[in-house]
């Protein structure tokens, strides 16, 4: 319930599920599950945008995916640790987590969390006034995401790629306008108000 209720954005209720579960796998001694609680709890909270808040759970998803080795979730769980750290401005941090996500995804194949990983370096390295290693990156993010067919990926890339390609080539407006449409077209075709505000600005 609460990963559903997380998917169509209704995020207080999918706080209540998710600390809801947190008790039962507890209570029942289910380690997967209350990995997965606070995988769900974290993201949640990152969604909202309350990243301190958003930490302490993806902190201890990854430890406990870690400690039974769940390798796919442990993967998961350090990119949105990663993500977390960033925009927490903890860049040095974030790198390591990303870094290391990116990695474990990688070996294990999961194209998606490595498209999510590279693009999450790619705006560490922007943050960091890099923008040529920002390009380079995102575009890593873009392959993996092509392969999968992921369109949510796809348009945060295009997203991201047009501040950086403005920040590359300043007065140049033609790549920047083209990464542009490419988000609002995506995000629009997924009926997505926030991506298509986020595009904008």
């Amino acid at each position: 319930m609460a990963d559903e209720l997380r998917g169509n954005s209704q995020h207080e209720p999918a706080l209540h599920y998710a600390h809801e579960a947190r008790n039962v796998f507890a209570g029942v001694e289910d380690s997967y599950g209350l990995c997965r609680a606070f995988f769900v709890e974290g993201f949640v909270q990152r969604l909202r945008g309350d990243f301190e808040a958003a930490l302490p759970p993806l902190v201890e998803a990854g430890q406990l995916a870690e400690t039974y080795r769940y390798q796919r979730f442990h993967a998961d769980a350090l990119m949105q640790t990663g993500e977390v750290l960033r925009c927490l401005g903890r860049l040095d941090e974030a790198e390591a987590a990303l870094t290391d996500g990116l990695d474990r995804a990688e070996r294990l194949r999961m194209a998606t969390t490595v498209g999510f990983a590279a693009a999450a370096l790619g705006a560490v390295e922007f943050a960091r006034s890099n923008p040529g290693k920002a390009h380079t990156l995102l575009a890593r993010a873009e392959g993996a995401f092509v392969s999968r067919g992921h369109d949510e990926g796809r348009a945060l890339v295009a997203r991201r790629g047009a501040v950086v390609q403005r920040a590359m080539r300043p007065g140049h407006t033609e790549a920047h306008q083209r990464y542009i449409l490419d988000a609002l077209n995506r995000y629009w075709e997924r009926r997505s108000p926030a991506g298509v505000t986020a595009a904008l600005l």
